[in-house]
């Protein structure tokens, strides 16, 4: 069963000029919608601001990647706002980063879903969905160290942590939302072909994968 589609995956239009991408995105969900009007659309975005409220954003080069969050689902071909939460991706425990967070990534998590949250509902007056969302566990995509010396328990500590966290501030704003990614526990015995965000049902977090669907649910 369908039940919406993306536009695209995580569209970017780095340094463009304002209005480019979302010129792009109102004529492709046109263009959609001439095709199939049963089932829902939305952009498929990541969720950045534009620099008038780069606040929200992990830093500022998320509002040079041409999206902006509210007028790039402001169309009525656009059934409802998604975004999506990386916080391994976007290097929120770096150094550099203008976010730095020392011990999780809470604070960062909580703000980014409720400003999109109430942004789909007072001005969208547009459902939210959390599309995507995962941890490595590590800290940072990338953290080779962290890799070595984490082990598996303190891992799946970490993990749990992050998704009861977001489970939380979601369930506080009645948002839906789509976890990144559950694995078939085959691929436990195969590693080149599992994601780094992959998720098995003997995993400590799928019972509360579990039971943020049923708590949503009733």
């Amino acid at each position: 069963t369908v039940m919406a589609w993306e536009l695209m995956n995580e569209p970017r239009c780095r340094l463009c000029s304002e209005g480019i991408l979302q010129k792009w995105i109102w004529n492709a969900a046109k263009a959609v919608k001439s095709l199939d009007k049963r089932h829902l659309l939305t952009v498929g975005e990541e969720g950045f601001y534009a620099s008038t409220k780069n606040y929200v954003n992990p830093a500022k080069w998320a509002s040079d990647t041409g999206q902006n969050f509210i007028s790039d689902h402001i169309f009525t071909e656009i059934d409802y706002a998604s975004s999506h939460l990386w916080t391994d991706n976007w290097n929120l425990f770096s150094a550099w980063s203008r976010k730095h967070v020392k011990n999780d990534s809470f604070n960062f998590s909580k703000t980014w879903i409720e400003e999109h949250s109430s942004d789909s509902l007072n001005i969208l007056q547009k459902p939210f969905v959390l599309s995507e969302y995962g941890s490595t566990g590590f800290g940072n995509r990338n953290n080779i160290i962290g890799s070595l010396v984490t082990t598996e328990d303190q891992r799946q500590t970490k993990v749990s942590r992050f998704y009861s966290e977001v489970h939380t501030a979601l369930l506080q704003n009645r948002n839906g939302a789509l976890f990144w990614i559950w694995h078939n526990e085959n691929l436990k015995y195969l590693p080149s072909y599992q994601d780094e965000y992959g998720i098995f049902v003997s995993d400590n977090v799928f019972d509360r994968l579990r039971n943020y669907s049923q708590v949503l649910r009733s």
